[in-house]
């Protein structure tokens, strides 16, 4: 694996994770739609700024 790849993997790994760790000790006191909700509303959002700045360092290297 590239690093770049190995970093992608690791950033999903560690996402995948903090969402089992939020759910069950962070947000386990909170009202299931507002704490619940609202983390799952952001990580999403959090995903897809994350790949399309990985996509975008990976055009300006293919520019060079």
């Amino acid at each position: 694996m590239k690093r770049n790849e190995l970093q992608l993997a690791l950033a999903f790994v560690v996402l995948i994770i903090l969402t089992f760790v939020m759910s069950f000790t962070v947000l386990i006191n909170t009202p299931t739609f507002s704490g619940g909700f609202t983390f799952f509303s952001l990580v999403p959002v959090a995903v897809i700024i994350y790949v399309v700045i990985y996509m975008a360092k990976s055009w300006k290297e293919l520019l060079k």
